[in-house]
């Protein structure tokens, strides 16, 4: 089959997709996008940002039944995906998918979990339909991701679209009919811009991706909604990606499946994904070192292009613009020897000391092979400190980390009690019914209450 045939026969080929072709195997990776994009939400409520969303949510969209994370707060399903969504994304702390070209748990599980209060659904079915949900998206991402990135489209909030759309249609057992339907709903909406990085603006577009894809599937089973025949979809993605059908490879849908070739990449910093090897490499030659922040005269980074591409604030203004500093996160790691939530606040941007670690800071592009890092640190005394890599895809996490990075978060704001009876029930999810969550996704923090 010719790429342009497999894409627009995407609907029969998503719904044909049977709850016995999902491979088991699969479902510790999608358990731990769960429990991450549970741990950044939590996070990310308390944001001055999220707040603000949150207040005017409930002025405008009323109640229904759909929880917000987190809070005792509930919403119509749109406008509860949405909530979810923007204080999942709006630290940058959530998980990537690199083929998906973008933050794939975010868009999609928002989108998933208004159907929790559905005492029937399984954990198993809510993991099924968000690993077919990366399916989709991975597919979409190894087509179309780079050409719409290069255009300055942000690839999270135009693939995550139709990539929850397709997960949410594939729970609710669209057919191929509606299955192209709910597609030609969500395809109407792509659009989001690597222009709102280092702003709330990219939250939001991620947000309205996701309520966008669940409302194109929930509108897609009422078999009186009209579409445009064909797959008017593929035409406008398309023409924002500038891509030929004619010119791309057959991707071929589960055969083998996204998840199982390349791993999700979780954050351990609030920051660019892309700055995390860097860090990490940084953070451990000066702990090697013993070398402390008034110690360090020049720190020169050589990196990739496509780090570099990332490294949009030389000197961030805001808390949002120091997530995509590199000298602002280096400057961090430099001062504090780790780089975390606490330390994106206004004072900082201003401390003195972080001023002038970030003024020593200098990076360039590489001229070596594209994947190279080269860290050279030069302290005062004028020894030097030199690391080289290779920047990698990262290696399969470890449930052990993630669960850490959840009591982090959750500490001061959750009872520990309520954190590992949480924890438990989401290493067994897939034997658990969907609504027994509820009770622990409304249990409202107190700064919230």
């Amino acid at each position: 089959m010719t790429a342009r045939g497999a894409f627009t026969d995407l609907a029969s080929r998503i719904s044909a997709i049977r709850p016995r072709d999902v491979p088991p195997s699969l479902h510790e990776e999608a358990k731990l996008a769960v429990l991450d994009t549970f741990a950044v939400a939590l996070a990310g409520q308390r944001s001055p940002a999220a707040q603000g969303v949150r207040r005017t949510a409930r002025r405008t969209s009323g109640t229904g039944r759909a929880s917000v994370w987190w809070t005792r707060h509930t919403l119509a399903i749109d406008a509860a995906a949405f909530m979810n969504a923007f204080a999942s994304h709006v630290l940058d702390f959530d998980s990537v998918h690199y083929s998906t070209f973008g933050h794939s748990a975010t868009v999609i599980l928002p989108a998933l979990f208004p159907f929790f209060d559905d005492p029937f659904l399984s954990g198993r079915e809510i993991l099924n339909a968000y690993i077919v949900g990366v399916e989709v998206m991975g597919v979409l991402g190894n087509a179309f991701g780079e050409r719409l990135r290069e255009r300055g489209h942000h690839p999270t909030a135009v693939l995550g679209t139709l990539a929850a759309s397709s997960a949410v249609g594939w729970l609710l057992r669209l057919d191929e009919v509606g299955m192209a339907r709910a597609l030609c709903l969500s395809g109407v909406s792509l659009g989001g811009y690597t222009s709102s990085f280092g702003s709330s603006a990219k939250a939001y577009q991620v947000a309205a991706a996701a309520r966008d894809g669940l409302s194109a599937a929930v509108y897609a089973r009422d078999g009186n909604v009209s579409v445009p025949r064909g797959a008017p979809w593929l035409d406008n993605l398309c023409r924002l990606s500038g891509a030929d059908l004619d010119r791309l490879a057959d991707d071929t849908l589960c055969k083998p499946w996204i998840l199982d070739q390349v791993p999700t990449a979780f954050k351990q910093y609030p920051c660019c994904a892309y700055f995390h090897q860097t860090l990490d490499a940084l953070v451990s030659m000066l702990e090697e070192g013993r070398v402390r922040a008034p110690d360090v005269r020049a720190v020169k980074l050589v990196l990739p292009s496509y780090v570099v591409g990332a490294n949009r604030f030389s000197r961030p203004r805001t808390v949002d613009e120091g997530r995509f500093s590199l000298a602002y996160n280096a400057a961090l790691a430099i001062c504090f020897g780790r780089v975390g939530p606490e330390h994106f606040q206004s004072h900082l941007l201003e401390d003195s000391l972080v001023q002038n670690v970030m003024a020593s800071i200098t990076t360039r592009e590489s001229e070596a092979p594209r994947s190279l890092v080269e860290i050279v640190v030069t302290l005062k005394n004028d020894s030097e400190l030199r690391v080289t890599f290779a920047h990698r895809l990262p290696d399969r996490a470890q449930r052990s980390a993630l669960e850490k990075k959840f009591l982090g978060l959750a500490e001061g704001s959750l009872v520990e009690a309520d954190c590992h009876a949480f924890l438990a029930l989401l290493r067994a999810f897939e034997g658990a019914r969907a609504s027994d969550l509820a009770p622990f996704l409304t249990v409202e923090m107190e700064e919230l209450a």
